[in-house]
C-alpha cells in the first residue's frame, strides 16, 4: 500500500510533464526548478538607477521629486495635489503599491511597473525602476 501511495504522484507528475506524443525519455527527466525573473527588466550588467533626490523624501512636499523608496515608506506630497500621505505598502515581483490618505479618503494603486505611470487625485506618480524591496519614484504634482 506504502509503495502504491508513492507511485501514483510519481506517474502523475511523469504524465504532466510530457508534452505531446514524442517519448524522448523528457517523462522521465526531472522538471528544471523554477526561478523567478528580475523585478524590473534591464540589460544584464546594468546597475539600478540613482534617484535625482536620493532618499530625501521631504523633498516631494515642496512639488516635483525622484526619490528612493522601500515598503513602509512615507511621502507627504504637496497640499496641492489634496493627498495627505502616500504609503508605500510592497515592492514585488508584481509591481509597487502606494496608498494615498487624507481624511475620509483612501486611494491606491498596485502592481505599477518600471515605466508606467499612474494618477492619485492630480499626482502623477511614475515608477522608474524597481527591484525587490526597492523602488525610484518620480512624483510630480499636475494642476
Amino acid at each position: 500500500m506504502r509503495r502504491t501511495a508513492i507511485l501514483v504522484p510519481v506517474v502523475l507528475m511523469a504524465v504532466a510533464g510530457c508534452s505531446g506524443g514524442n517519448d524522448d525519455g523528457a517523462a522521465r527527466r526531472s522538471p528544471a526548478p523554477l526561478t523567478s525573473s528580475p523585478a524590473s527588466p534591464a540589460p544584464s550588467g546594468t546597475p539600478f538607477p540613482s534617484a535625482a533626490d536620493g532618499t530625501d523624501l521631504a523633498k516631494c512636499h515642496k512639488g516635483e521629486c525622484e526619490v528612493l523608496v522601500a515598503p513602509g515608506d512615507t511621502i507627504r506630497p504637496p497640499r496641492s495635489v489634496r493627498i495627505d500621505k502616500l504609503t508605500v505598502k510592497s515592492i514585488t515581483s508584481d509591481g509597487v503599491a502606494v496608498v494615498g490618505t487624507s481624511p475620509g479618503t483612501m486611494l491606491s494603486l498596485s502592481g505599477q511597473r518600471a515605466g508606467f505611470t499612474s494618477r492619485l487625485n492630480t499626482l502623477s506618480i511614475t515608477t522608474v525602476a524597481f527591484t525587490k524591496g526597492k523602488a525610484v519614484l518620480r512624483l510630480v504634482p499636475k494642476s
